[in-house]
């Protein structure tokens, strides 16, 4: 129920790619892998995702893609 504090306590997060979440991301300035949601409507949460790429804390992976070795990638 306390977004706030979880945000304060996570050093990265892995989500989807909706316009809210990366509000969020953003101001509390947190690492994240952007996950958009394939079936999303104008496939928005891809160009979401993409809007955000230049922040040095974000990376987006299709669904399809996301494995292991991507996980351990953006975590170390």
């Amino acid at each position: 129920e306390n977004m706030d504090l979880i945000y304060k306590w996570a050093t990265h997060v892995i989500s989807r790619a909706g316009a809210t979440t990366i509000a969020e991301l953003l101001f509390y300035e947190k690492k994240a892998c952007l996950i958009p949601y394939p079936y999303a409507k104008d496939n928005h949460q891809e160009c979401n995702a993409d809007a955000v790429l230049e922040e040095n804390r974000v990376i987006k992976c299709l669904q399809t893609d996301f494995d292991l070795s991507v996980l351990n990638s953006f975590l170390a």
